[in-house]
């Protein structure tokens, strides 16, 4: 807006901006100031129809920019709470909600990327170890025998190393350590390791593991469901997979999942109970020595699963002997 004046006898001119200009309504006078100029105002009869436009106009804009003003600050705020939010959901989930969101993943999981992973484990574990055929081929056998049921192809192999162990890979692979097989008495001990283990892999148990296990570095694959990528990060660090670890819960869930197997097949759940047994006695020589047998480091073996298995076994009614579980068995343990 242009206004002309006269100034000690001068014509002078000023431009205002819209923008910089308030007003307000005073005995009947329209009242303009400017808002960046101290003490500059004019002064506009009501009756002067032309300049109460420009008084409207300006109002009209100051309207305008309160609204935008408004609507900005609302935007902001709103960004800003879509950003927190964000940000403490990332940390719940990385700091406390990411072993709930893999548990999720994992009973989600396609089956076949189950296998993909569990084939990259067991890659891994055959590299770094000696296979020993003649005994893999009658464990093979063994397994076929007690006709434990599976959703996945069940892989089992010995391996040459005197340490007590046994353990389930994603997937359906297994591993049974010869220093195990050695103290085993009766083919029902091998039968409920066996069913344990299998157990871990029918509850996705193994699979959990696997991502809890490796957590920091599956953390955005986990909580975007990429298979593929999570494949990828099991392929790269295979090496730091050898020991997977359970819960006392997850143990106990496990014990009882393979009891059940026991049981449909009639096989005597006592084995379980020698098993434990035989565990805790290895433990007892092995603190003597001021060492930890594996197994237990990661599968703790605890009063309660002990005394659960005692429970289970005494109401078990029908036990079915086997010769040919018994021939296998023999096999395994004189080959």
């Amino acid at each position: 807006m242009q206004i002309h004046f006269v100034e000690q006898g001068k014509i002078s001119e000023e431009k205002w901006d819209l923008k910089e200009l308030t007003y307000k309504v005073e005995d009947g006078l329209w009242i303009i100031y400017h808002t960046e100029i101290a003490d500059a105002k004019l002064m506009i009869s009501e009756t002067e129809k032309e300049w109460g436009k420009l008084a409207k106009a300006i109002r009209g804009r100051n309207m305008l920019q309160t609204v935008h003003s408004k609507y900005n600050q609302s935007t902001t705020a709103k960004l800003t709470v879509i950003i927190v939010a964000t940000l403490a959901f990332f940390a719940f989930a990385y700091f406390i909600g990411l072993s709930w969101v893999s548990g999720l993943l994992a009973a989600s999981f396609p089956r076949e990327y189950e296998i993909q992973m569990g084939e990259i484990y067991h890659k891994n574990v055959l590299e770094n170890n000696t296979l020993d055929s003649a005994k893999t081929k009658n464990l093979r056998a063994f397994y076929k025998e007690l006709g434990y049921e599976s959703p996945y192809p069940i892989v089992l192999d010995v391996v040459v190393d005197k340490e007590v162990n046994a353990y389930a890979m994603p997937g359906g692979f297994m591993v049974i350590n010869t220093g195990i097989l050695q103290k085993m008495k009766t083919p029902e001990e091998l039968a409920a390791v066996i069913a344990h283990e299998l157990s871990h892999i029918n509850q996705k148990h193994t699979t959990k593991s696997v991502f809890k296990s490796l957590s920091n570095y599956l953390f955005l694959s986990v909580l975007i469901g990429d298979a593929s990528a999570i494949i990828g990060v099991v392929a790269d660090h295979a090496n730091e997979l050898n020991n997977l670890s359970y819960s006392r819960s997850l143990e106990i869930e496990a014990d009882n999942k393979g009891m059940e197997l026991m049981q449909k097949k009639g096989i005597d759940i006592k084995g379980m109970l020698r098993l434990f047994e035989t565990l805790k006695e290895e433990e007892k020589k092995m603190k003597m020595d001021n060492t930890i047998m594996k197994l237990l480091s990661t599968h703790p073996l605890t009063e309660d699963r002990i005394e659960n298995a005692k429970k289970v076994s005494a109401q078990q009614k029908q036990i079915q002997s086997s010769p040919i579980l018994l021939q296998h068995f023999n096999n395994i343990k004189n080959q």
